[in-house]
């Protein structure tokens, strides 16, 4: 008997159009290999890469004898922006899911670990694992209401990651929605919240597990290595809290590589003394951040929206002057003085100001100060190494020159404001 059997599709997953390797169920199988668990793959490859496929399967233990080639190519993703920063940009190319059977009657296994494929396939695998600890990770094709709710009752364990299922659920805070899904009938659900950490929820609570440090290199399948691992101490016998930071100290080692980290054994016990940071996502749904930046040429104005859409992504309310007011072209006096008026309560009411020097722009260097003078804490992203930066927004506010550096310097804001 296997401990871990994950089911549904081997992918390719091809990144920032440099490498390849495999994805889908491929890394909560090689993870859970990792942590010494014996797991084993059950589903679908295409055809021109069941080779490699069983190849890499062979190579560390895992077995590969439900793993079926369908006539058809490999479903394929390609990934540009791999990293937790920024949401990736993902074409996908799909080759669909067959709907014949792959398991046999009472498939011996400790534990199920189930992803996105169509429902009747979804029951049938789950019917023919009696006695298995049935998981089951939401991912981006859901599928209709009504048919997710009937496998998630049948569910011991979700896992879903929080943009994703209030996007689908429509419910904004991590708390409502952990209990509209336990009351389906799972008896844990784990929401996984990228930079900021992790919540285990059950019947007995809710169990904040850190984020931890890593100078991680990509991200793509972090949340599928999270659920193995999870899964294994489970497993073991480790309560929630073990389980959880296990999983999440695992993710770290995971992140720092290129996915090699897939094929050797870890250590734990060492990834576990990391530096560690949990921000509770629902403290993000209060005050706003105020994004100061020039928006008068096309090239200014992708650069707001970009910055926008990154602070959205991690779970920020945006105050944009471009969006709310656009570009003043008349001397308005009247409207000058709302629009005024409007943006200095916007900023004394900030939880932050985001500001983006590049532009050298007037107009951003006023809301900063203004900003300062009002006890506001100011993040600016200065990327124009060519002329140096004015000693003022320099001194007076937190100068980062990337993306990755902006977030982690505002979740850390956000954490202080959270805990004076």
């Amino acid at each position: 008997m296997v401990d871990i059997t994950v089911f549904g599709e081997v992918t390719i997953d091809v990144l920032d159009q440099r490498y390849c390797r495999p994805g889908g169920i491929a890394y909560s199988a090689l993870a859970g290999r990792c942590v010494g668990a014996s797991t084993a793959v059950g589903g679908y490859v295409g055809s021109e890469a069941t080779s490699w496929m069983r190849f890499i399967f062979s190579s560390r233990e895992v077995d590969h004898r439900y793993l079926l080639a369908k006539d058809r190519p490999t479903t394929t993703f390609y990934i540009n922006g791999s990293d937790e920063v920024e949401a990736p940009a993902v074409c996908r190319q799909d080759s669909g899911f067959p709907l014949n059977g792959v398991w046999p009657d009472n498939f011996e296994t400790r534990a199920l670990l189930a992803y996105a494929c169509p429902s009747e396939t979804l029951h049938e695998v789950i019917s023919r694992c009696p006695g298995a600890l049935i998981c089951y990770d939401l991912q981006y094709d859901m599928g209709p209401q009504e048919e997710l709710e009937a496998v998630l009752k049948r569910c011991n364990v979700v896992f879903v990651s929080r943009s994703q299922a209030v996007e689908y659920f429509g419910i904004p805070k991590v708390s409502d929605l952990a209990r509209y899904i336990l009351q389906l009938g799972p008896s844990v659900v784990v929401i996984k919240c990228g930079l900021s950490g992790s919540l285990v929820f059950s019947k007995d609570g809710e169990v904040h597990v850190p984020r931890f440090c890593a100078d991680w290199q990509q991200s793509v399948g972090a949340g599928d290595v999270y659920n193995a691992v999870f899964i294994a101490k489970l497993l073991e016998g480790s309560d929630l809290t073990t389980a959880g930071e296990s999983a999440a100290a695992a993710t770290a080692a995971y992140c720092e590589g290129h996915g090699d980290t897939l094929l050797k054994s870890w250590d734990l016990q060492a990834e576990l003394q990391r530096d560690r940071f949990f921000l509770h996502p629902d403290s993000r749904t209060g005050r706003h951040i105020y994004l100061a930046a020039p928006f008068f040429d096309w090239s200014e104005r992708t650069l707001v929206q970009r910055t926008k859409a990154l602070l959205e992504h991690h779970g920020y309310r945006v105050y944009s002057p471009f969006d709310e007011d656009g570009i003043l072209y008349s001397h308005d006096v009247m409207r000058e003085s709302s629009v005024f008026g409007r943006e200095k309560k916007a900023i004394e009411e900030a939880l932050a100001v985001v500001s983006l020097l590049d532009g050298n722009d007037p107009g951003t260097m006023w809301e900063i100060g203004f900003a300062v003078g009002c006890d506001v804490p100011v993040i600016s992203l200065w990327t124009a190494d060519y002329y140096s930066l004015n000693l003022m927004p320099r001194m007076s506010t937190t100068v980062v020159n990337s993306y990755q550096q902006l977030v982690l310097e505002l979740l850390e804001v956000t954490r202080q404001c959270q805990n004076p």
